[in-house]
């Protein structure tokens, strides 16, 4: 019996995805698999170049945040997920909702008004039910 496949994932040849490519044909969902050449970026030039602006933008934060050495190489997991989280919000000139907003659909608000420096100062409010008055009732974090 022929399946009709109209889901494909792109991957290199480099033998990483091995246990993917198996997890989904034991799951039976109709995906096809299609390999590029191993160590060859050029011909998935659009993943890689996401890839390179994407991790620019992760050096800018934890640069401009003016954090230590030490704490960046802490932080760039969370610096890399703040800016991947973000580009799904960028609109491009010529359209009118973000690629985000356009695979999910309606009902998801926009973030970008709500967004702080990484690396501020900022402080976590403790929910405890707080009886003195003078007591601290957050503690200080990096944003």
């Amino acid at each position: 019996m022929a399946t009709a496949y109209n889901q494909y994932i792109r991957c290199d040849n480099a033998g990483e995805n091995i246990e993917l490519v198996c997890a989904y044909k034991r799951a039976g969902l109709g995906i096809m698999f299609e390999y590029t050449a191993a160590n060859m970026p050029q011909q998935n030039w659009h993943a890689e170049h996401k890839f390179a602006t994407l991790w620019g933008q992760t050096r800018t934060m934890l640069h401009g945040s003016g954090v230590s050495s030490a704490l960046r190489k802490q932080l760039w997991t969370k610096a890399a997920m703040t800016a991947t989280h973000l580009d799904n919000f960028i609109v491009p000139p010529q359209q009118k909702l973000s690629s985000f907003h356009q695979f999910f659909g309606k009902g998801e608000t926009l973030i970008i008004n709500l967004t702080k420096i990484f690396g501020e100062m900022c402080i976590v409010t403790n929910r405890k039910r707080i009886k003195e008055k003078l007591v601290l009732q957050g503690k200080p974090c990096i944003w």
